[in-house]
Order: structure tokens, then sequence, then C-alpha cells
């Protein structure tokens, strides 16, 4: 399940974190719940994982599958 992100406090911290990894290619002003980034705006969604695979390449294979709580709707 997707839900989108405006609080602003919440998105300046991502903004904040992902210039800090990227660099000032990332720099996001925060403006009415949304980055605002010239030419336009770019909203944010969080997506909770509900199950993941992952899986060994090489000697020996193998998968590995985690379960967590969440809608299972999703």
């Amino acid at each position: 399940m997707a839900r989108r992100v405006t609080d602003d406090a919440a998105l300046r911290e991502l903004a904040a974190r992902w210039e800090t990894k990227y660099g000032s290619f990332w720099h996001f002003e925060v403006r009415n719940g949304c980055f605002d980034h010239k030419p336009g705006h770019a909203y944010v969604f969080s997506v909770a994982p509900v199950t993941v695979f992952g899986f060994g390449k090489g000697e020996p294979f193998g998968q590995t599958r985690w379960r967590f709580g969440g809608d299972e709707e999703a």
C-alpha cells in the first residue's frame, strides 16, 4: 500500500538525507506537501513492505522470505 507523504517536516528530513547521499543535484525545496523542483512538483510516497524475497546466487543456491506486519490488502 502506497501512502502519500505530505508532512513538511518529514519531507524536509527526506530531502536533506537524499541531498547528503546524492549531492546537490538532489536538492529539493519543500512547499505545500511536496518537493518543489523546477519546473514542477514531485510527490513523495511511502511504501511499507508486506513480503520480501531474497535469492542467493551461486553455490549454494537459496531463497528467503521475510514477512512484515502491515496492510493485508497489499
